[in-house]
């Protein structure tokens, strides 16, 4: 029998790089809230370039997957892994831009109308806690 120890391998390493990616992506929220809270244009700025880094990572991970998927031909648990973090890092990528999208806000300057300021940091606060 064959044995699957390399492929266990790679996929430990796959956790590992989605488990990296979501750190970064709750670095890159909290410096958003953070810069649209204090209005601070030098950590907007590198919220903002960070995302390159969000974007690139995705990608990686993608083909990873993609790469495991054709080569290993997984079922059962690990196919449900597998295609659990492409479908994770999809999310986590969009989760970027979002806090692309609130830097951009904070570099605007403006506040969002009405009580949107403070809906969007109840938002912020609830999306804190999805990440513990």
């Amino acid at each position: 029998m064959e044995s699957r120890a390399p492929f266990h391998a790679e996929l430990e390493a796959l956790k590992g790089r989605v488990v990296a990616l979501a750190a970064l992506v709750e670095t890159s929220r909290q410096g958003a809230v953070a810069a649209y809270r204090n209005l601070d244009p030098v950590l907007a700025r590198q919220v903002i370039e960070a995302d390159k880094a969000i974007n690139q990572q995705t990608c990686d991970i993608d083909e990873a997957c993609l790469k495991l998927l054709a080569l290993e031909q997984p079922v059962a648990l690990d196919l449900r892994r597998i295609v659990g973090y492409a479908r994770a890092v999809i999310n986590l990528e969009r989760l970027g831009d979002e806090a692309v999208n609130i830097a951009e806000g904070a570099l605007a300057g403006a506040g969002l109308p009405g009580e949107c300021d403070g809906a969007l940091m109840e938002l912020a606060d609830h999306v804190a806690g999805m990440f513990t």
